[in-house]
């Protein structure tokens, strides 16, 4: 029998990832005033960038932050649930969240639009995860891009070294 995931304390993640209006100040500058070091990317790199091997690694690294403590420390934990925490975020939320982001991104990218879909897809879920592991183990970088995201921008890159970067911001 398949075991049952409690998500009553990332509900309400979710539900705000689903109701963002996503891009809805993409383009504009200046920026918001985060509390991290960001800089303006514009549209004509933002899709490059975001799709870039360099800033896939610096999201896979946190991912695998998170990935390498809880199987150091929480081995049992990690053995017995993560990989069914994932499939259930998965079927649980993200459907919600695609409804929303993909028509958005259809306006503001284009036929790049479903590319897009795949990382913020990457992000939420990510989000989402470190949300229900936060007793465990926090995610620094998908605070800031939840903060990024939460503005009506994109993060699509960071600049310098993670995880003290820059992020590139559109």
């Amino acid at each position: 029998m398949a075991q049952q995931i409690d998500f009553q304390h990332i509900r309400p993640l979710a539900e705000e990832l689903a109701a963002l209006e996503w891009f809805s100040h993409c383009a504009e500058k200046p920026l918001p005033e985060y509390a991290f070091p960001a800089k303006y990317c514009a549209r004509s790199t933002a899709a490059a960038k975001i799709h870039g091997i360099a800033w896939e690694n610096i999201r896979l690294e946190a991912v695998n932050e998170m990935t390498a403590s809880l199987c150091i420390h929480h081995r049992t934990m990690y053995d017995s649930t993560y990989n069914s925490v994932v499939a259930a975020i998965k079927k649980s939320f993200m459907q919600s969240i695609e409804k929303r982001v993909l028509p958005a991104a259809e306006v503001h990218f284009g036929k790049d639009a479903a590319k897009i879909w795949q990382e913020i897809q990457w992000d939420t879920l990510h989000m989402l995860l470190g949300k229900h592991f936060e007793a465990y183990f926090h995610m620094p970088l998908y605070d800031k891009l939840l903060t990024v995201y939460r503005s009506g921008h994109i993060p699509v890159g960071m600049t310098g070294a993670y995880p003290d970067g820059t992020l590139l911001v559109h």
